[in-house]
């Protein structure tokens, strides 16, 4: 493996390490905040607000990571009655779908954030910030899943078999 591809797999790991940090943080925060409303009769103002943008963010940054460990839901019941070819075909079909949807993402999102950025577009809630610094990971997420669909169409057009997560066997 390259030196380019362990810094981005090093990249993809970062992202999904704060995804995992976003589920901490909503799942302490939203505790803290129910305690405190329940205690003491207060809240924490910004607690909702920030556990929708830590939302936005987990689902964004956990893509890659998920879709590179093979850890997405997949029904996969039909294509596992296939023959090794037709199988291969439907993983380069799928596959290449999803790089034109995470182009999509990139180039919409990108266009998107840009705008936001040069047009000084705020949100205003309980906390004030910049939209486009929500933006901004829909194009670097795009990307990311661009690469890493790419990498899948790649390997299986080397025939090397799919990256699946461990499945477990209901008995």
């Amino acid at each position: 493996m390259g030196a380019l591809a362990r810094i981005y797999d090093r990249l993809i790991e970062a992202a999904a390490v704060a995804a995992g940090l976003g589920i901490a943080y909503i799942a302490l925060g939203v505790s803290a905040d129910v305690a405190l409303r329940y205690f003491a009769g207060g809240t924490i103002k910004w607690m909702l607000e920030s556990s929708e943008y830590a939302l936005f963010g987990i689902a964004f940054l956990g893509a890659p990571w998920a879709l590179r460990e093979g850890a997405h839901t997949a029904v996969d019941l039909l294509v596992e009655t296939l023959p090794t070819g037709a199988k291969r075909h439907c993983a380069l079909a799928a596959n290449a779908i999803g790089l034109a949807t995470s182009a999509c993402l990139f180039w919409f999102g990108g266009i998107a954030a840009t705008q936001s950025r040069d047009l000084g577009t705020m949100i205003y809630k309980t906390v004030v910030l910049p939209e486009w610094w929500i933006l901004a990971l829909i194009p670097f997420c795009g990307a990311l899943l661009m690469i890493e669909f790419g990498r899948k169409i790649r390997a299986t057009l080397r025939g090397e078999p799919p990256a699946i997560a461990a499945r477990q066997s209901i008995a």
